[in-house]
């Protein structure tokens, strides 16, 4: 008998619509290894004062980055924009219509590896509500009796 080893790829969508909170922590589950294509981050910032900057991190579980994208822009109070985190993207530096696109490199996460994003700021975390969206291909590695 002879195995080989077969990678399967399927796209995949996460979106956390949740509560409110200006920084978000997403973990690879188990037994999984995720390509990222896309982070889309929607922040309705509080009235409280102060201008925030959106970045979105690629790390392993010791805690140190190997990717980030960083707003080049900063967004004030009461204000709703639009961040998009993707390879391929051309940097902006400027909104357009309240969206702004950013590039990242490609992003290959195994397990227990996380993605986050927030308002390094930290203007309101409790006050200013993120929606995040996620695209990427989850993979999964198996052997094959031939």
């Amino acid at each position: 008998m002879v195995t080989s080893v077969a990678i399967r790829e399927f796209l995949h969508s996460l979106v956390d619509t949740a509560a409110t909170g200006s920084q978000k922590v997403y973990t690879v589950p188990a037994g999984e290894v995720w390509e990222v294509l896309s982070v889309n981050v929607n922040l309705l910032a509080s009235a409280t004062a102060g201008n925030r900057r959106v970045v979105c991190i690629a790390r392993p579980p010791t805690a140190f980055e190997v990717a980030r994208g960083s707003s080049p822009v900063t967004q004030a109070a009461s204000e709703y924009r639009t961040y998009n985190f993707g390879t391929g993207f051309t940097d902006q530096a400027a909104f357009i219509a309240n969206y702004i696109n950013m590039s990242m490199p490609r992003i290959i996460l195994a397990e227990n590896w996380q993605i986050e994003t927030w308002d390094v700021a930290q203007i309101d975390p409790t006050g200013d509500t993120m929606d995040v969206r996620i695209a990427y291909l989850k993979r999964f590695v198996g052997e094959v009796n031939l």
